[in-house]
């Protein structure tokens, strides 16, 4: 006579996904709180051209790197220019606000292309 063996019907088989479910979601946790893990440009805006990790200082920023996300302020930080002089070469107003986002520069007809092409024509110099 032959033997039917029988599973347990117990949750004992869900513990090989919900393990590797838990581990994902643990590697993911570990890799945002050490900072590997980034869901928006704002937190990689250092390092080469502005998509590399790193802090914005002075000179680590292309024109190409220019984000609209970015503030006049970070802007001029990563190209190493002062705020006075990016307003100017882009023609808008001295009193516009450092804290003025790039993409709101629509606003006085330009585009962001035009932005980087300027930009790439400002003295860098130290701040």
């Amino acid at each position: 006579m032959t033997s039917i063996t029988r599973r347990s019907s117990g949750a004992a088989h869900y513990w090989a996904p919900l393990l590797g479910i838990a581990v994902m979601v643990v590697v993911v946790a570990v890799a945002m709180a050490a900072g590997y893990w980034a869901t928006t440009g704002r937190q990689v805006a250092g390092g080469e051209d502005g998509g590399g990790r790193g802090p914005l200082t002075a000179g680590s920023l292309s024109p190409a790197g220019l984000k609209g996300w970015m503030t006049i302020e970070e802007a001029c930080t990563g190209l190493g220019c002062s705020v006075a002089d990016f307003l100017a070469i882009q023609g808008l107003p001295a009193g516009t606000s450092a804290a003025t986002l790039l993409r709101e520069l629509e606003a006085f007809g330009t585009t962001m292309e035009t932005i980087r092409i300027k930009a790439a024509q400002l003295p860098v110099k130290p701040r």
